[in-house]
């Protein structure tokens, strides 16, 4: 049942990669000075050709991982265009010491993940390898937040909060499950699923408010933050709640290009 249920929403997700690549090509085509849809339509493209990878390796290999593969390149080359593009859309400000603290939280939670990735996949090599530029891309997402001041102060102590409560979480899973621990370690489990859900739908809800705001900036810079949840939560993820998880990166890619395409159109 879950398996039929992964390729499904892989399939889902295929088709809205293709639905944006097609809407990104027009809007390109149309508007030469889109250097915003350029970086978009490779990002995507990338982002396709690592799913349909996923999706043809899980088909003919029953249902195996694939190892260090085009899979693992191409899932680099989205974390870097991403992370390029949100560098390239927001200027970079001076001697703003909140930002760098921002950064620098960033960059250590984006590591944190990294790690754990490694610990629960066991494939340190590949994790450690698309993870640098996953780091750069939540550093540079964070810092478009900041400079478009998507997020006001408190809502930045919240966000450092969910943060270490995120990792703090994660962490305290197997560790009370070899102390046998097992009801308490289920428990946590539940409150970290409830975090990460909890989490996406309050910035979906952010970006959605913003948009409807014409607050382009904003919501652009908001919708990059909820790529970066939205993938730590699908890393973090086992079944069934993974393909939650997957929908919910398929909503906000969709989500995104709207904004995208707005962006550019009224620019």
């Amino acid at each position: 049942m879950i398996d039929t249920i992964a390729k499904l929403n892989g399939i889902i997700q295929i088709l809205a990669l293709v639905l944006i690549l097609i809407r990104a090509f027009l809007v390109v085509r149309d508007l030469t000075k889109s250097v915003t849809g350029v970086f978009f339509m490779f990002a995507i493209f990338t982002h396709l050709s690592a799913d349909m990878y996923y999706l043809i390796h899980i088909a003919m290999n029953k249902g195996y991982y694939p190892p260090f593969s085009a899979m693992d390149l191409a899932a680099l080359g989205t974390y870097l265009l991403f992370g390029a593009a949100a560098h390239s859309l927001f200027p970079e400000r001076t001697g703003e010491r909140s930002e760098t603290i921002v950064s620098v939280c960033a960059a250590l939670f984006a590591a944190a993940n990294v790690f754990l990735w490694g610990y629960y996949s066991g494939a340190w090599f590949q994790d450690i390898f698309s993870g640098i530029t996953f780091i750069y891309l939540l550093v540079t997402s964070s810092q478009a937040v900041y400079r478009t001041g998507a997020l006001k102060r408190d809502k930045w102590y919240i966000l450092g909060s969910i943060w270490l409560t995120f990792v703090a979480g994660q962490v305290c899973v197997p560790i009370l499950q070899n102390a046998g621990a097992v009801l308490a370690a289920n428990a946590v489990e539940w409150l970290n699923y409830s975090l990460m859900f909890g989490t996406f739908l309050w910035l979906a809800a952010k970006v959605i408010l913003c948009a409807r705001r014409t607050e382009k900036d904003q919501a652009l810079a908001l919708s990059f933050g909820l790529m970066c949840w939205s993938l730590c939560t699908l890393y973090m993820c086992a079944e069934p709640f993974y393909q939650l998880a997957l929908f919910g990166e398929t909503f906000q890619l969709l989500l995104m290009w709207f904004i995208i395409e707005r962006r550019v159109k009224t620019a």
